[in-house]
């Protein structure tokens, strides 16, 4: 495993007047089968020696079924930003009262459920890959976006899960499985 030297951005949200410290990089942790794949439990997680994490809920992806109690569980110790792909928004607040401080929707989602979601939270990842429902995202007041390439629009956020040299002030996103990127 790469040490990474943990480096802060503060990046201030357009709709709220908070700031947020965010990693120049974050570990990936993939949910499987119900479990945290490769560790025992969440306390088994602390030896990252971080305190955000970006968490990959493959059951979600596949099969729909949010790993819930494992969000609520890693949320105790860390700050985590999960990527389910809600659908509906249920499951997106479910996510949000489970633990996560952001979730990354999909850009399949159709422009009124895009909307809907926008308006239950500001705090949502966007895949970046539709340009014109990412465009809408935009316009709407969505600003953090998931992506393997560099972006063109206004962002406050870029996790980047892309191969190659990080694009200046994106968040790399450490050990991302190439079996999910293929997938999304």
């Amino acid at each position: 495993m790469r040490n990474y030297e943990e480096y802060y951005l503060i990046i201030a949200h357009f709709n709220k007047r908070l700031a947020y410290k965010v990693k120049l990089s974050l570990h990936c942790i993939v949910l499987k089968g119900k479990r945290i794949a490769g560790y025992k439990n969440a306390r088994d997680l602390l030896a990252l020696d971080t305190d955000q994490l970006f968490i990959i809920d493959y059951d979600s992806l596949v099969t729909g079924y949010l790993n819930l109690k494992l969000y609520t569980e890693i949320s105790k110790f860390f700050e985590i930003v999960v990527m389910n792909f809600p659908e509906r928004g249920e499951d997106l607040m479910d996510s949000f009262v489970s633990g996560a401080s952001r979730v990354v929707i999909s850009d399949e989602l159709p422009f009124d459920r895009i909307r809907s979601f926008l308006e239950i939270s500001e705090d949502l990842v966007m895949k970046y890959g539709d340009t014109d429902k990412c465009r809408f995202f935009s316009r709407n007041g969505g600003d953090m976006y998931l992506s393997s390439r560099e972006i063109d629009l206004q962002y406050s956020v870029v996790y980047y899960y892309g191969a190659g040299n990080v694009p200046e002030n994106y968040v790399r996103l450490v050990d991302f499985p190439e079996t999910v990127s293929g997938m999304i």
